[in-house]
């Protein structure tokens, strides 16, 4: 069923909304690939979030390197910094994450400009920002 629109607002309004949802509609969303309170990773039907590996900067999904075994990808992060954790709980994450994310792949940058927020003239960070600086 097709309606005409009188109001040039209206149209543009609507026609903004259309182009907006076929240049997101194919995307999945960045939320998608973050580990930390994800509603589709669960451990004893809760959402996770350890933030030691947060400050390492283990955040979207593809730092738990699914291209690699658990022992290589943890021994992987234990070498870029991860602390206090264990195989164990490595894996346990790594399991955590259905089949159907465990492909999705998030560049860096994509990751930064969507957690990137500013306010005035001053940019945040929530990874590296401390709560003071919020």
């Amino acid at each position: 069923m097709s309606k005409t629109v009188n109001s040039t607002f209206y149209r543009e309004l609507l026609q903004w909304w259309a182009d907006l949802r076929i240049a997101f509609s194919t995307k999945p969303s960045i939320s998608y690939n973050i580990i930390w309170i994800n509603k589709d990773i669960k451990i004893d039907n809760k959402t996770i979030y350890y933030s030691n590996y947060v400050k390492t900067g283990i955040l979207p999904i593809n730092h738990l390197q699914f291209n690699k075994n658990n022992i290589e990808s943890y021994n992987s992060a234990k070498s870029k910094g991860l602390k206090h954790t264990n195989f164990l709980v490595w894996s346990e994450i790594r399991s955590a994450v259905p089949a159907h994310l465990k492909d999705l792949d998030v560049t860096e940058s994509e990751l930064e400009s969507c957690l990137e927020f500013q306010c005035g003239e001053k940019k945040f960070n929530p990874t590296v920002c401390k709560n003071k600086h919020l």
